[in-house]
């Protein structure tokens, strides 16, 4: 049953507190800038309105946010209560009271509450920002950065052997002769398949594995279909040997440990391994107005209307421009933004240095309204179609002038599909990278990119003072969880520098409202 504390501090530990907790500590400040009775609202369809009394929520909460202040796991949170004052006191303790164990801490967390809770907790954050009048929707930024799992990564065929140790361990409740037989079985079957030197051909060794799950779901057919995480770590299993087998990496899984994480190449030397965070912030107060959490193999630029939706429709707000970097400049992002009435500050690719065999679209100028288009030689298209099912425009220019163009070499180079003239194809909506392309020859375009380096900053911070880097939690749900409370803590953050008080002056220490 959901019970919210009554915080009456005692006059005994009222004196205490206010002898040895200093009005500037981060805590202090934090209580008097943000009132967390809110979450009441939003977690009372957590609680069953029977059974004994639950512990206060918001207190439970509270704990998770110190976690995150002080880098402290769950047993070391406990620890620090029992002898810190000033958490103590932030969670509305007496000196004698007791302090809620490390289990009752991850079960609030894990099994009170969801992912979407803790989203709806942050959500309510922003808004009391918005009240306080801190957001001002002039320019927002959208970037991403990686977080890595909370796990390593295997070869491939170490990989592979662990899926079928998991799947096959699984059934050990049911039958355990029959695991460790089969057990047996397989590592002989692998050590048939190895070479004279030691090595073992991984395809060969995921359709050894994939058929030997094959013949121990057809024999526990009707116990593996009725014991749900036997039959997700056959699938898994089974996913994992048709990947390595067929040889593909889209959406590979590479951790058994954590099967939602995913690995992808930023750059040839820069791999990422885990997730990723994407936020989207305001400029001016640097507050994370939303945030979403993709494994790492999602593309920044598949966030960025996600992340606009998002704050239009939880707060009913709407940023005058978008700050972004190269790679969420694509044909799509732009249209959309020029459709939503949002300026874009986003970068094209810098094409100079790359060497063609024909003028690219680049080198052509395209109307406005999308009507026509002009050469490098000034010349005006001819015909333009439109193709509905391809949603592309393609534009033909007149062929005599092509024959006697100064720039024929360049423009047709060796393609052979030129024979009747010169064409080029643009996507219906190119009319946002036109309008782009104008708006970055804007005097205070550079100026204004200057600025991105405020949303590095905020995930220097939240790396170097809240653990973003890496997840404590496996799985992409409950990393979603250490990644809202990362982006919760940097806006409790912003807000204490934002509105508390400069003065550190003495002042007697009160009980929290």
């Amino acid at each position: 049953m959901l019970q919210r504390k009554e915080y009456q501090i005692d006059f005994i530990s009222n004196m205490i507190y206010d002898r040895l907790i200093p009005k500037n500590h981060i805590l202090v400040k934090i209580s008097e800038t943000v009132d967390f009775s809110y979450i009441y609202e939003i977690v009372k369809d957590r609680y069953s309105n029977k059974g004994r009394n639950s512990i206060d929520p918001v207190m439970m909460f509270k704990i998770c946010l110190i976690e995150f202040f002080y880098n402290l796991s769950d047993v070391e949170v406990v620890q620090r209560i029992k002898t810190d004052v000033a958490f103590r006191w932030f969670l509305g303790l007496n000196i004698d009271d007791e302090v809620p164990d490390d289990s009752t801490i991850s079960h609030f967390r894990t099994q009170r509450l969801k992912a979407g809770d803790f989203e709806n907790i942050f959500n309510g954050l922003v808004n009391k920002c918005i009240e306080s009048n801190l957001i001002k929707t002039n320019r927002f930024i959208i970037d991403s950065t990686n977080v890595d799992a909370n796990t390593n990564y295997p070869r491939k065929k170490e990989l592979i052997m662990q899926a079928f140790e998991k799947f096959i361990r699984t059934l050990r409740r049911i039958n355990p002769e029959y695991v460790n037989k089969k057990l047996a079985e397989y590592e002989s079957l692998v050590e048939g398949i190895r070479k004279e030197d030691g090595t073992i051909d991984k395809k060969e060794l995921a359709k050894l594995t994939r058929t030997q799950t094959e013949k121990i779901y057809e024999e526990m057919k009707t116990k593996i279909d009725e014991d749900s995480k036997a039959k997700h770590a056959l699938e898994i299993c089974q996913k994992l040997s048709s990947q390595i087998e067929a040889g593909t990496n889209k959406d590979a899984i590479v951790s058994v440990a954590d099967e939602d994480a995913r690995v992808s190449h930023k750059t040839p030397s820069k791999v990422i391994r885990g997730y990723k965070n994407h936020i989207i912030v305001d400029e001016e107060s640097e507050i994370i107005i939303s945030s979403t959490q993709t494994p790492a193999n999602v593309g920044d630029e598949k966030e960025l209307q996600k992340l606009i939706e998002n704050v239009e429709e939880t707060y009913e707000i709407k940023p005058r421009e978008v700050m972004a970097d190269k790679v969420y400049g694509t044909n799509e992002n732009r249209a959309y933004l020029k459709e939503k009435d949002i300026i874009s500050t986003i970068n094209f690719y810098d094409n100079k240095e790359k060497e063609y065999k024909k003028f690219d679209l680049s080198k052509f100028e395209i109307s406005e309204d999308l009507s026509y288009a002009k050469c490098p030689f000034g010349c005006q298209s001819i015909k333009t179609v439109k193709f509905e099912k391809t949603n592309k425009i393609k534009y033909t220019f007149d062929k005599t002038i092509c024959e006697t163009c100064p720039f024929k070499s360049d423009c047709y180079g060796n393609d052979s599909k030129f024979k009747s003239g010169r064409y080029i194809k643009i996507d219906y909506n190119y009319d946002g990278v036109i309008r782009d392309k104008s708006r970055n020859k804007q005097v205070d375009f550079e100026k204004t990119m200057k600025k991105r380096f405020k949303i590095e900053r905020r995930f220097a911070t939240m790396v170097r003072k809240f653990g973003l880097r890496r997840s404590r939690y496996r799985g992409l749900e409950r990393t979603r969880i250490h990644i809202i409370m990362c982006n919760f803590a940097n806006n409790v953050l912003r807000m204490v520098n934002l509105l508390s008080a400069k003065t550190a002056e003495y002042q007697p220490r009160v009980a929290i409202a």
